[in-house]
């Protein structure tokens, strides 16, 4: 199971290449060929990012197109709502990360953020998209 930073999601659409592994995981998130895990703050937050007026510049989405790309993903995930997180995520706009990680002990959070790469304790848990290994169908 996998929790899909929003780094790699803006990742995946501002792309021109389609084979880019971000890319390729947001289409398998709204096939449902992978089923993410989803909280209210992770949703909250993608939708907040993709709306920026920089993001969409480079994305070209408008809000009907965005919110449907959200519904898709939401019709495949995982969803939880999460206690607040025990441990300190290393920047505190990250704590929704942490909670959904204590939430679900087999979760892995694929990002681009070097600060969640690098600390601890989910080390092992959280990965960059380079190291993201596809499912076996």
């Amino acid at each position: 199971m996998i929790i899909v930073d929003t780094n790699v999601l803006v990742s995946g659409l501002i792309t021109t290449t389609a084979s880019a592994t971000t890319a390729r995981l947001i289409d398998a998130m709204v096939s449902g060929q992978i089923r993410p895990l989803l909280s209210p703050a992770l949703l909250d937050e993608y939708r907040a990012v993709l709306l920026r007026a920089k993001i969409v510049e480079r994305h070209g989405l408008n809000i009907e197109q965005i919110d449907h790309l959200l519904s898709a993903i939401i019709q495949h995930a995982l969803w939880r709502e999460p206690k607040p997180a025990r441990n300190p995520a290393p920047d505190p706009g990250d704590r929704h990360l942490w909670a959904l990680l204590e939430a679900e002990p087999s979760s892995t959070l694929v990002t681009g953020d070097l600060r969640l790469l690098n600390a601890a304790p989910f080390e092992a848990r959280v990965i960059s998209v380079a190291a993201y290994t596809w499912p076996n169908h």
